[in-house]
């Protein structure tokens, strides 16, 4: 047959007043058993009252329906067909329902898993060649041959004498056709003599009856022996190649029209396929539109054939967006992409930040999860695809044990064994775990079996689940026109009790009459309708055959599909749903969707011996971004136990925190408790010996000085050991902050105490030497003494209040790079840290001022280098100098390689403060311990010591009139011997000839052991009468 005879699915009567077609339902019924039972039956029977509602026109439902119905001469016959889910079995159906029968009684895709290397089967395909587009994709793709192959055509005999024509553009080649004779072409001239009924007057009259007009007959098929389900067979990874349509390159192409067109003219000849001539030829209408299916997996396949018939398709459950491809496909239920939307927001508001979706292998898993990958990414939620595949659970359990994912989103069909297994693997039902399934509204009323689920692994495994579906306020009348399709006049529906009074004892005809609409109503024997349990779906589908009754209404004449579609997509009408519009593609726009999240839990109370049943209730609702909590969620927390508790994302990272460990605190704390009892015991040693020559010589606050810096700076070890945090660090943080400051200002004003004493020291040795050297007179006291140590202590005293004020020193944990496979920290360390970069303006001026008291104090002890050791304790001084230059050059980059490691930094820093402290006193201490038996020396001993030696008092013009000055009467040295002295210096001559005596002072100690005497040198006028003038202030180092 020719393009160009291309004939109209639609009919009219004889007398041309009406227009004839048929409405295809493409449903699962399954077995109807237990929960699947309510669902597939009344959602089927839903389907079956919105063709009665279109036919009676009564508005009994949809009270507005009579008026878009006005002036509508279309009338429609009815045909409802099992699917049982099966991809391939609704192909089957499909094909029996327009006449397209194979000479083998077996299902287009029973005959490609049986025997794939029959000669009129394709070759396998390699998976990584394999481009899966459409049903004609799969089995095509490695032919070459893409000629055309004409069906037999019927006999001339059945042609129509007229046929109306669509350009080739419109109408594929090659397919079959059927045109019963009493049904003409084109309307007749209309007969006076007959009078079409008027249905459309009094639609309210004719509510509970039959419509009065003419239906051509309809053709039922013979029983059938059904394939076995293919869920009864597992599949090779070869087989679920051809299975699947959507692994590799998912959904139609451009294409997809002619590629499906050629699978099916090639098939057919293949098998020899022929049009059905069984029966009369005239009692048989085409299907001029389809409903369903179920599932976006069985729709892909239905609406690729439907394609190549030009049969336009209307699904209510069919959510994945693969299916936009197909031309003639619409649909009166969200798309995957705002419910995948919905579940991020929600998952959102629970601060859940990682999510498994677990997501079956077909064109609506992939697509879902293709569409929750998006929208996670965007909001920052980590996702997790674990692909399912029946038969495979373990897999699935194993692999989300692995993620150590917590919270799991199943869109998945099949969900009963998967539930199972899930539970006995102890992913499920269990505490920290929460599982959401995606549009399985109908367990809110289901009940599970005790003898199908034994061990009670689905039923518990259900126990504190999550279901998302599609919220909204659907009309109460199509509840209770099921209701009464039920005969149910109980239950918990108690919002429509109220308007069950009303219901009639016509069930039983209602139901029958619902059996006969199906092809194969032998399957109903001795079935029994189960108790009735509202669904979405049955909400859904009534909108979906009101939609395809509309849409034929107003498109006038013997239309085509692609004309019935392209009016499809402009309706808008108030559904039993709401508003019901579409987009060019075919998708019901919905503005303002909103989704529910339905908890579900096991009734005990409800239970009974034989079932198991459950308690739910709607807990929040998601209206795009915005997420309404209604009701607390009950997550699980054991065996028959709830929480609503919101479980953690992740399990617990087991976290590093690098505390400091007990044996490093006891170690520093051992050694600077002894550092500071040796600071305490030099100190009351000093006091003790502050008379003997030694100490008196070396001044004893000098000393104190010392080992009070020392004792300051040690004591920093005691409050540094909070610094690596500890388990309290969050509830007690002003602890922490205040040890991170106070170790600061201990180090600050120990170090300032103890330098400056050193600095002193040596200024001021230095200074009276260059004095006596110059022979004058001066008088260092104690405000000379101090005023380096009050310089120092107030510039580190004010900036240290200002960091306190301004950017005080805190407690901070800092994360390291060490990471879990979730990108979380495993391992951090606590230290002190500002909490301002303005810091900085208060921390330069202080180690700017201690550096150039240490820089100053270097500078002293090097010009002291020359003095006797026996005198001072410069060449001491010097030695601490370098061992604390040493001690900081050597530790700062052993601290910086070490401030991630809190423990070593801790220890080895406690060691560096106590060695520093030590360097200090150990020099200085250890010759004062060493000489501290030596005596002083009786009398006054007379030497010739002038203050410079005789070359550069010979050479100093100015030397001999400060000799003069009665005032310049002191010096500081040391006497090894007499003779030495009268050697070195001025003769004896030489003095009398200036009027000059050297004496020592009587206090002056002496060692004859040694050879040496200390003692304060005076130089004075023979002639001076009063000798307390002519005394300076002694002062001994």
């Amino acid at each position: 047959m020719s393009s160009s005879e291309w004939e109209s699915y639609v009919k009219y009567s004889e007398d041309g007043s009406k227009r004839w077609g048929k409405i295809l339902t493409l449903l699962g019924l399954r077995g109807f058993n237990g929960e699947d039972g309510i669902r597939e039956v009344y959602t089927t029977a839903s389907a079956f009252l919105a063709w009665r509602e279109l036919e009676t026109r009564s508005g009994r439902i949809v009270p507005h329906l009579p008026d878009l119905l006005e002036g509508c001469d279309f009338h429609w016959e009815y045909e409802a067909r099992d699917t049982r889910f099966e991809p391939l079995e609704a192909v089957r159906q499909l094909m029996l329902a327009t006449e397209i029968e194979t000479k083998e009684e077996l299902a287009m895709g029973q005959a490609i898993l049986e025997d794939t290397s029959r000669p009129h089967n394709p070759s396998p395909l390699p998976v990584e060649n394999a481009t899966h587009g459409s049903l004609g994709d799969v089995l095509v793709a490695n032919t070459t041959d893409t000629t055309s192959t004409n069906l037999p055509s019927k006999s001339p005999s059945q042609q129509p004498t007229a046929q109306p024509s669509l350009s080739p553009s419109q109408r594929p080649s090659g397919l079959p056709s059927s045109a019963p004779s009493n049904f003409a072409s084109e309307p007749p001239p209309p007969d006076p003599a007959v009078t079409p009924p008027d249905v459309t007057a009094s639609p309210q009259a004719n509510t509970d009856e039959e419509p009065t007009h003419t239906r051509p007959p309809r053709r039922t098929d013979p029983p059938r022996t059904l394939p076995p389900r293919d869920s009864d067979r597992p599949l090779t990874e070869e087989q679920y190649m051809y299975w699947d349509m959507d692994r590799g390159n998912s959904g139609a192409n451009n294409n997809n029209k002619e590629q499906s067109t050629r699978f099916l003219q090639r098939f057919l000849a293949n098998n020899e396929t022929k049009v059905s001539t069984s029966g009369s030829p005239f009692t048989f209408l085409h299907p001029f539109a389809m409903v369903g299916a179920f599932s976006s997996r069985v729709s892909s396949y239905v609406g690729s054939l439907g394609n190549a018939l030009e049969i336009p398709q209307v699904s209510g459950s069919a959510t994945s967006a693969d299916l936009d491809v197909l031309p003639l496909f619409a649909r009166t239920v969200p798309k995957d992409d705002a419910m995948a939307e919905a579940f991020v927001h929600y998952m959102q508001s629970l601060n859940v930040t990682h999510v498994a979706n677990v997501y079956a292998r077909d064109s609506y898993g992939t697509r879902f999860h293709q569409s929750l990958q998006k929208y996670s990414d965007a909001s920052g939620v980590r996702l997790v695809g674990i692909p399912y595949n029946p038969g495979h659970e373990s897999s699935v359990v194993n692999l989300l044990k692995d993620s150590q994912m917590r919270y799991v989103f199943a869109t998945i069909v099949e969900w009963r064994d998967l539930i199972r297994v899930a539970y006995e693997g102890g992913v499920l039902g269990v505490p920290g775990y929460a599982w959401f399934l995606s549009e399985k509204f109908s367990l809110l009323s289901a009940h599970i079996d005790k003898a199908t689920d034994s061990t009670g692994s689905v039923a518990h495994g259900l126990s504190g689940i999550g279901l998302v579906n599609v919220h909204g306020e659907p009309r109460e009348e199509l509840a209770v026109a099921l209701m009464e399709f039920a005969n149910f006049h109980h239950g918990n529906h108690t919002s429509m009790n109220q308007n069950t009074s009303h219901l009639t004892n016509n069930y039983t005809a209602l139901q029958q009459q619902f059996i006969d609409s199906h092809a194969h109503p032998e399957e109903f024997e001795g079935y029994v309708f189960p108790p009735y349990a509202a669904t979405l779906n049955q909400y859904l589908y009534f909108d979906a055959v009101i939609t395809l009754g509309l849409a034929a209404c107003r498109t006038p004449g013997l239309f085509s599909g692609r004309e019935l579609y392209e009016q499809l997509v402009t309706l808008d009408f108030e559904g039993v749903t709401g508003n019901v519009s579409f987009d060019s593609y075919g998708n019901r726009n919905f503005e303002g969707v909103q989704y529910r999240i339905d908890n579900l839990w096991l009734s005990e109370d409800r239970s009974d011996a034989l079932h198991y049943h459950f308690d739910s209730r709607m807990t929040s609702i998601v209206a795009g971004s915005n997420v309404t909590h209604i009701a607390p969620f009950q997550f699980p927390n054991g065996v028959n136990q709830l929480t609503t508790t919101v479980p953690a994302s992740l399990p617990p990272v087991e976290h590093d925190y690098n505390y400091l460990q007990p044996w490093a605190r006891g170690l520093s704390f051992f050694l600077g408790s002894a550092v500071m009892v040796f600071c305490l015991v030099l100190t009351a040693w000093t006091w003790q010996k502050r008379n003997v020559f030694v100490i008196k010589a070396a001044q004893p606050p000098f000393l104190m000085q010392l080992c009070l810096g020392c004792l300051i700076m040690t004591s920093a070890v005691f409050p540094a050991s909070f610094a690596p945090g500890g388990e309290d660090e969050n509830t007690n943080r002003f602890k922490y902050n205040a040890a991170c400051n106070v170790v600061v200002w201990l180090l600050c004003l120990g170090f300032v105490t103890a330098f400056s004493a050193i600095l002193a020291k040596c200024w001021r040795l230095n200074k009276l030497i260059n004095s006596g050297k110059a022979i004058r007179r001066i008088q260092v006291n104690a405000g000379d003494v101090l005023r380096p140590f009050f310089t120092l202590l107030t510039i580190n005293v004010c900036m240290l209040l200002g960091v306190m004020f301004v950017a005080p020193f805190e407690f901070q944990r800092i994360q390291l790079n060490d990471q879990d496979a979730f990108g979380r920290s495993v391992a951090s360390y606590g230290t002190c840290g500002a909490s301002s970069n303005l810091i900085w303006m208060f921390l330069v001026p202080i180690m700017m001022a201690n550096t150039a008291g240490v820089l100053m104090a270097a500078v002293q002890c090097y010009k002291a280098r020359g003095l006797p050791l026996d005198f001072s304790e410069t060449h001491y001084l010097t030695i601490s100098m370098a061992s604390l230059m040493e001690t900081v050059v050597l530790s700062t980059p052993v601290l910086f390689a070490l401030r991630t490691e809190p423990t070593s930094f801790y220890v080895f820093a406690s060691v560096a403060v106590s060695f520093f402290s030590l360097s200090i006193l150990v020099p200085v201490f250890l010759p004062k311990w060493w000489l501290r038996n030596q005596k002083a020396q009786n009398g006054r001993t007379q030497a010739n010591l002038i203050a410079g030696n005789r070359s550069r008092t010979s050479s100093n013009p100015n030397a001999t009139s400060r000799f003069t000055n009665p005032q310049a009467s002191q010096f500081i040295g040391t006497q090894r011997n007499v003779s030495q002295f009268n050697e070195d210096y001025l003769t004896a001559s030489q003095r009398d000839a200036l009027g000059l005596d050297l004496d020592c002072d009587s206090d002056a100690q002496s060692s004859r052991s040694s050879g040496s005497s200390y003692g304060v040198l005076r130089i004075h006028r023979r002639d001076e009468k009063d000798a307390k003038s002519s005394k300076a202030k002694s002062t001994y180092f």
